[in-house]
């Protein structure tokens, strides 16, 4: 349920500082473990995060939004 529950933090956050455009066109996938692959929107490669890594993202957006 962690998994799921970062992955919705991630993208409100997201959503809350950025737009519902943004967040439909932000994909995080879980790929096993501790891991997740993160394709921002706009951007033209994914990027590999941990779970530490993709929490405290979530953070950072929430406080500058």
């Amino acid at each position: 349920m962690a998994i799921h529950e970062a992955i919705d933090t991630y993208l409100n956050a997201v959503e809350k500082k950025f737009g519902t455009d943004v967040r439909r066109k932000t994909e995080v996938a879980h790929r096993g473990g501790n891991t997740f692959v993160l394709k921002r929107a706009g951007a033209k490669h994914s990027q590999v995060v941990d779970l530490g890594n993709l929490t405290l993202m979530a953070k950072h957006l929430q406080s500058n939004a």
